[in-house]
């Protein structure tokens, strides 16, 4: 096993549990969205069988490796852009999040979203509740509607 690869032994604790159910428990900085994709991408398998459906239940003594690709693990890259901050306190914050702007990195964009403006101001002072990726990021809105989203601080 290298450092881009997880491997877990399937204990009766973990018996009937759904993969992706059980992956997301288990790794810090994936969403279970991340998960499906992995899954569905082939980089999973159990006893040695590559795998496709995230829904597949475990049996004991499963073996389940995940491979992740490289380009899978990325640092969300500081970018200074003006946010309009509502409300703050030591917990938490409310932002009025402009149409356009996409709030958290993926598809494409990694540079210019909510998340890179977070990071840039709010360094590590962050909740990790969405894993390494999504930092502070609660829930979302699509990129075109505008309106307030909260983000945590721890």
């Amino acid at each position: 096993m290298n450092n881009n690869s997880i491997k877990l032994f399937i204990n009766q604790n973990d018996v009937g549990e759904r993969i992706d159910v059980l992956l997301t428990k288990k790794i810090d900085d994936l969403t279970r969205s991340n998960i499906k994709k992995i899954i569905e991408s082939g980089e999973v398998s159990i006893n040695g069988r590559e795998i496709l459906s995230p829904s597949k239940k475990l049996k004991l003594n499963d073996v389940v490796v995940l491979v992740r690709k490289k380009s899978e693990i990325k640092k969300i890259k500081p970018f200074k852009i003006n946010l309009e901050i509502i409300f703050e306190d030591k917990d938490l914050l409310v932002i009025n999040k402009p149409a356009g702007m996409v709030v958290h990195p993926g598809a494409g964009n990694y540079d210019h979203t909510l998340v890179n403006a977070l990071v840039y101001k709010y360094r590590n002072k962050l909740s990790d509740v969405n894993g390494s990726l999504r930092p502070g990021i609660v829930h979302r809105i699509d990129k075109e509607t505008s309106g307030l989203l909260v983000v945590a601080k721890n």
